[in-house]
């Protein structure tokens, strides 16, 4: 490797230019989505935020993360200082992977060395983490665990117990803010002990684990013990899985292939084909030199998918992509090295060329995701219930409005719908209308007011000086501005 390649800071600056670029959009538009207008009613009725939600599944640090935001905020505005903080945090992870790769030799491409940490940085986690503010901290616990991992592995702190004693805490604290980042533990491993040639260590390895298992039983203690103790309750979703067969074939077709698909989330079967192909050529890569080939080879397919085991191991089966962090991280560098290792074959000369058609090609899918995906489906959503509220009850109504969001529809606005994440509609949820309609009534001069209970069910009607929108009928009769599909 070249001198460059260790002290060139200017990679920092284009990081930081490319990430912005790739990001810009979720830092000059106004909007919200899901989770984010249960915080923006509380702000701006000024109710105070509760822990308790937040506590009980298994997320204290970032229960007082959300508190903080609840107290500090004024309105919808705030929300982009959110995302801000999330693409700061996505510039620091980039610099630290490449620093990360760079001190420990993993790569001898300089080329390799300087992309890998973007094309990490612009992963669909990543872009779901960037775009939504409720997950403004997921960024800042993903670097966490690799902080987690350095301070395992490091050899300016001798004593072996305090390394593990540290790697321990700062990884506890990575899952008690959110527990897929903290398996991203794994992806520093991953680039350690597997790709690095001479990475492979034993007794690394079993360290590595006693530590990831240290955090995955205080993440696990967090969800059940902590909750049970405080709120005489526990989330059935951190029940463990009963029906295995079930749960294999779940994997296999849901997170397995969303994970293989990458960058691409609307997986389609020749994406899928190549992307296997490629992945399989990236595994080959790795081992085709160095220190224990074989057991490196094996420990690939091993580390993938460990890095997914909370979830494998839950009865709940739901691959939205913020959770697929890890393992997504780890197939998209399997990827890379295939696409690499064909990119090799060419002349010197055009690899450059090449390589910098694949970032601008990265940097143009990922601000089309963000656009179709997050903002234009949440601004349309959001002015349809505008005008639909001008017209129905109208902005001199004084009485108390209610929705009805039975028989929902999820896909309105954005023909990328995938989960709750990429083109979802907050008005099918039961905790987004409520701050909608007050975000709305507060810019616009409404009058009407909204319950305690805003969503319709057998055991709140809308019955005396009330009104029910039916919010399907909203959204199946707004009208698609031109460029939101």
């Amino acid at each position: 490797m070249t001198k460059d390649a260790f002290n060139g800071k200017g990679i920092y600056l284009v990081y930081f230019i490319a990430i912005s670029v790739c990001y810009s959009a979720v830092l000059f538009n106004n909007y919200a989505f899901s989770d984010d207008y249960d915080t923006l009613y509380k702000i701006l009725t000024h109710t105070p935020g509760s822990l308790s939600f937040d506590i009980m599944t298994g997320r204290p640090l970032y229960a007082i993360f959300r508190y903080s935001v609840v107290t500090t905020l004024k309105d919808m505005h705030g929300f982009i200082y959110l995302r801000l903080f999330s693409v700061l945090m996505t510039f620091i992870y980039c610099c630290f992977l490449h620093d990360f790769i760079i001190k420990r030799g993993i790569f001898d491409s300089l080329w390799l060395n300087r992309l890998l940490p973007f094309c990490l940085s612009v992963v669909p986690a990543l872009v779901v983490y960037n775009s939504w503010a409720s997950c403004f901290n997921y960024t800042f616990s993903l670097l966490l665990s690799g902080i987690a991992y350095v301070f395992f592995s490091t050899k300016n702190i001798r004593r072996t117990w305090l390394r593990m004693v540290l790697a321990c805490l700062i990884l506890i604290t990575a899952f008690a803010i959110y527990q897929p980042t903290g398996m991203a533990f794994l992806l520093f491993l991953f680039l350690d002990c597997c790709v690095k040639k001479n990475g492979y260590h034993l007794l690394k390895l079993v360290y590595a684990a006693i530590i990831l298992c240290v955090g995955m039983i205080a993440s696990y203690l967090m969800a059940t013990f902590i909750p049970q103790l405080l709120y005489h309750q526990v989330f059935t979703r951190t029940s463990l899985v009963q029906n295995i067969p079930a749960k294999l074939s779940w994997i296999w077709h849901e997170p397995l292939k969303n994970a293989v698909n990458n960058y691409n989330i609307n997986p389609v079967s020749w994406y899928t084909v190549l992307s296997v192909i490629l992945i399989l050529i990236g595994w080959r890569y790795i081992i085709r030199d160095g220190e224990n080939r074989w057991m490196r080879a094996l420990l690939v397919p091993l580390v993938a998918l460990a890095s997914y085991l909370p979830n494998m191991l839950i009865a709940e089966s739901w691959a939205a992509y913020r959770s697929l962090v890890a393992i997504e991280s780890i197939f998209c560098i399997l990827f890379l090295l295939g696409i690499w290792s064909l990119l090799s074959l060419v002349e010197e000369s055009k690899q450059k060329n090449l390589a910098l058609v694949m970032v601008t090609g990265l940097m143009v899918l990922t601000q089309s995701n963000i656009y179709k995906g997050f903002i234009a489906p949440q601004q349309a959503e959001y002015w349809a219930l505008t005008n639909a509220l001008a017209e129905n009850p109208g902005r001199e109504y004084q009485g108390r409005l209610m929705f009805d969001i039975s028989a929902p529809i999820y896909d309105a606005f954005s023909a990328r719908h995938r989960y709750d994440e990429f083109g979802n509609t907050s008005l099918a949820t039961p905790w987004a209308p409520r701050g909608i309609a007050e975000s709305i009534r507060q810019a616009g001069g409404f009058h009407f007011t909204l319950g305690e209970e805003s969503i319709v069910t057998p055991e709140h009607s809308c019955l005396a000086d009330c009104i029910a929108i039916k919010t399907r009928d909203i959204l199946k009769n707004a009208v698609l501005s031109p460029g939101v599909h």
